[in-house]
């Protein structure tokens, strides 16, 4: 563990756009290790997509699959195209996404420009044999 984040990947930390103190941390990891609401009680803080619906606790994901609370494994069918591509907790992934992290975590590109996207961007401009110019990145497939 370094210094800089004293948490495992396997603590379920949230991650926030600004720093924690290492006292915020040691808090929040406090926090998340007590039981938590049960999901879609009246005393659940989540405002869920259907109020009327008791969803299911996700403990954490391993390659294509969810593994819930109760300890049973399910194929992760609703997981976006890193998912289906990739998988939950690939090393690799979560060694990079660290490591940028560590460097920038976000940066509105309408002001700025990272090394890492310019990187990306060429990348994804030379792989199209001319193609292709200039790439425009957006977070998700719905992003205009």
């Amino acid at each position: 563990m370094s210094e800089r984040w004293p948490f495992s990947r396997n603590d379920d930390i949230l991650y926030r756009k600004q720093a924690m103190s290492l006292a915020e941390m040691e808090a929040f990891k406090e926090m998340a290790e007590k039981p938590h609401e049960e999901p879609g009680s009246s005393s659940s803080a989540v405002l869920h997509r259907h109020l009327h619906h008791n969803f299911v606790p996700v403990l954490r994901g391993e390659g294509s699959y969810l593994v819930l609370q109760d300890g049973r494994r399910i194929l992760d069918g609703s997981g976006g195209a890193a998912v289906v591509c990739i998988g939950h907790g690939d090393q690799r992934v979560v060694n990079a996404a660290m490591k940028q992290m560590a460097e920038v975590a976000y940066c509105a590109t309408i002001f700025y420009t990272t090394n890492v996207c310019e990187q990306l961007c060429r990348f994804l401009v030379d792989s199209t044999k001319g193609q292709m110019a200039r790439a425009y990145l957006v977070s998700s497939g719905g992003s205009t």
